[in-house]
């Protein structure tokens, strides 16, 4: 029977009034609603704003995410179990033009599968397709040598004039290089979260990473510690301006 409509929405709602109308609203009633890949999304984009991630991780999975919702409704696809996994390795088949790099690429499905497990656990899909592993095939960044290090430092007070400007840019270095932090976490990092552990005599970086929300307590030599701390205004994030 023709729902007489070009709208998906629209057809669903007839489907349902059909539905009533033959079986007095029982089995209506025993249907479940069913939601389009784009209300997933829109449901999953909801979560992870109110799980505070960083700006840039959402506009990621924006895009990411968009993508795969135009992939399955050009195909005429838009239900969540539509996303089987022969269509999500034709989706992902793609991938080598929008992301040349391995490594991105493999990050990207571990985005996708984070969207897949939410429509699981919100009953939208019985399973999550197993896509194969993406082997990263860049060689990894090696941290600085101990001689390019200082090459490093030394360049600082030739870009930066201003002394107060090279105290704090070198002690954001000095951070970077002994806690392991990323820059993003290193220029947010607020002065009561480089804390002293009196029993041991030593400095601790205790935060929490913006972008993927892990926990960090990483102790530091105590002079980069002195440095950072002597580099830093009253500011609740010292080095937000550097």
């Amino acid at each position: 029977m023709s729902a007489k409509t070009r709208s998906w929405g629209e057809a669903e709602k007839a489907a349902k009034a059909k539905e009533s109308e033959f079986g007095g609203g029982v089995v209506a009633a025993q249907v479940p609603e069913r939601i389009t890949i784009q209300e997933a999304v829109d449901s999953f984009l909801t979560r992870k704003r109110t799980e505070g991630v960083t700006s840039g991780v959402l506009g990621k999975y924006t895009r990411e995410l968009a993508r795969l919702q135009k992939f399955f409704s050009n195909r005429n696809k838009f239900w969540p179990a539509d996303m089987t996994l022969p269509r999500l390795e034709e989706f992902r088949a793609g991938w080598a033009t929008d992301y040349p790099s391995s490594y991105t690429r493999q990050k990207v499905q571990e985005r996708l599968k984070g969207f897949l497990n939410y429509c699981r656990d919100a009953g939208w899909i019985a399973l999550v397709p197993k896509l194969s592993a993406i082997r990263v095939t860049e060689p990894p960044t090696m941290p600085l040598s101990d001689k390019e290090y200082e090459t490093l430092l030394s360049k600082i007070p030739v870009v930066f004039r201003d002394a107060r400007k090279i105290q704090r840019v070198r002690a954001l270095m000095q951070m970077m290089r002994h806690s392991g932090l990323a820059i993003g976490d290193s220029v947010t990092l607020e002065r009561n979260e480089l804390r002293k552990d009196e029993k041991k005599g030593i400095y601790r970086i205790v935060t929490r990473r913006q972008k993927t929300g892990v926990h960090v307590s990483v102790p530091i030599p105590n002079d980069v510690a002195d440095e950072a701390l002597a580099s830093v205004n009253t500011q609740k994030r010292p080095y937000k301006n550097t």
